[in-house]
């Protein structure tokens, strides 16, 4: 059995640099066969590291998974319009969870560390507006 696949060590930042394309998504259905552990249908991990001022304007949801958002370091403004809700994650360990098609925004207030996971993994749940922030 490939090593890969009982045991994968690395660091998220540096995959997130590496890998631009992703986003900061580092594991879920989207990796390579190659990849071992990370390539999974279970759950999808986003290191996110957003400069202070970096917006998502649009809101997007994903039609089948839950997400959770804790913040690791900053301060972060996510916006839940049809919900007619907001939440400010301000300390680090603070979180929001929210449902399958819960459309959001947000706004790092700080530059701002984000670990975000999303369950299911599904190869077409895709944000509505096509980006996979």
């Amino acid at each position: 059995m490939n090593l890969r696949n009982l045991l994968v060590c690395g660091n998220s930042f540096d995959e997130t640099q590496l890998n631009s394309h992703r986003r900061g998504w580092f594991i879920g259905q989207f990796m390579s066969k190659n990849d071992g552990l990370k390539c999974t249908d279970d759950v999808e991990v986003k290191w996110g590291v957003h400069p202070v001022g970096e917006v998502r304007k649009s809101p997007a949801a994903s039609d089948l998974a839950t997400t959770v958002s804790i913040l690791i370091e900053g301060k972060f403004f996510l916006d839940f319009p049809g919900l007619g809700r907001s939440v400010t994650l301000q300390r680090s360990g603070d979180y929001v969870i929210w449902a399958p098609r819960v459309s959001h925004s947000w706004e790092a207030v700080e530059a701002s560390t984000i670990l975000t996971v999303r369950w299911p993994s599904a190869v077409n749940d895709r944000p509505s507006n096509g980006n996979n922030n």
